[in-house]
């Protein structure tokens, strides 16, 4: 790493955005601070004014690493405000991503993202594989739903393939954001990483790296909801705003795949908590959107797995009446 003019030139900015993840973010700066790169590189944070010791924790880190930029502290901003304000201070051609309760687990990430931006002009988005941390402890590992991704597409090739890049992956060019920047994202608190890729990756091709290099946190403090109906209907709404921004080239996904998705998540929510009425609610609503916006093939076993425990469910609730 090169100290001088350290933000001069910048080849690529590392975003890190955290609220109340004292447990978590130590993990995430090590991991990004192991990579093993050919060129400078900056690590931004913005710390949302949380109420345990990230800020410190953070504090830390800056002063023992130069490279590594506290943003001041200001009021909290919310998901949106914060992801805007990192966004625009980071300096890099290039912007990687990692919330702070996710890592990375391949200390060459940042090289390969860069030697592949660096080789095609096309390309202006990359992501990689990346494995689930369960709320028990286990990795797990996803190698068999990337098999049929191929290592260049467009956005349409990546949406139909129902498989939406996870943020702790992705690296893209910094000149793809989005110029002013969108009103409708600065509220999109619910879905601004979604917006963040649509209206990047639509205006570039691709790239795919076959490895995995980064893991998602289940269970984190940016995965959790208080009102799982409250929350789905907002995030509809910014997805409909998300879907007329890029002209409903991907209404197929933004509007029907997330509609149905979310009514699979709510009936098992509500089969969880036993309220037979919206879990039956929410079941029928998820077959309908299935039959009539999904194909059939798509996810078959999956489907059938979801439709046996519903109904699995419902016979215990009446077995213990």
């Amino acid at each position: 790493m090169h100290t001088h003019d350290l933000y001069n030139n910048m080849k690529l900015s590392v975003f890190v955005v955290t609220y109340n993840q004292e447990k978590y973010i130590r993990q995430c700066l090590d991991s990004i601070l192991m990579q093993k790169v050919d060129f400078d590189y900056e690590v931004v944070i913005g710390e949302d004014h949380g109420t345990d010791g990230t800020r410190a924790i953070c504090e830390e880190y800056a002063t023992k690493h130069p490279q590594i930029r506290l943003l001041p502290l200001t009021e909290n901003l919310g998901v949106a405000g914060n992801w805007k304000r990192v966004l625009l201070e980071c300096k890099g051609e290039y912007v990687a991503m990692c919330e702070g309760d996710d890592y990375w687990i391949d200390d060459n990430k940042l090289q390969m993202e860069a030697d592949l931006l660096d080789s095609d002009k096309e390309i202006g988005y990359v992501f990689t594989k990346n494995a689930i941390l369960t709320e028990e402890g286990e990795i797990v590992y996803r190698d068999t739903i990337f098999e049929q991704v191929p290592a260049k597409m467009d956005l349409h090739m990546l949406t139909k393939l129902w498989l939406p890049s996870h943020t702790q992956t992705i690296c893209f060019r910094r000149n793809l954001l989005p110029e002013p920047y969108p009103e409708e994202m600065e509220t999109s608190d619910y879905v601004c990483d979604i917006y963040l890729k649509y209206l990047v990756a639509s205006k570039c091709k691709i790239g795919f790296i076959n490895k995995t290099t980064a893991v998602y946190r289940l269970g984190g403090v940016t995965g959790k909801q208080r009102d799982i109906e409250s929350y789905a209907k907002r995030r509809r709404s910014d997805l409909a705003k998300l879907d007329k921004l890029t002209n409903h080239d991907y209404s197929y996904f933004l509007i029907n795949y997330w509609a149905a998705h979310e009514y699979e998540q709510m009936t098992t929510f509500f089969l969880a908590a036993g309220n037979k009425l919206k879990a039956t609610k929410y079941f029928v609503l998820k077959i309908l959107y299935d039959i009539i916006y999904n194909p059939p093939i798509l996810g078959a076993n999956i489907r059938l797995n979801f439709i046996k425990h519903y109904f699995k469910n419902m016979m215990s609730f009446k077995n213990r009446n």
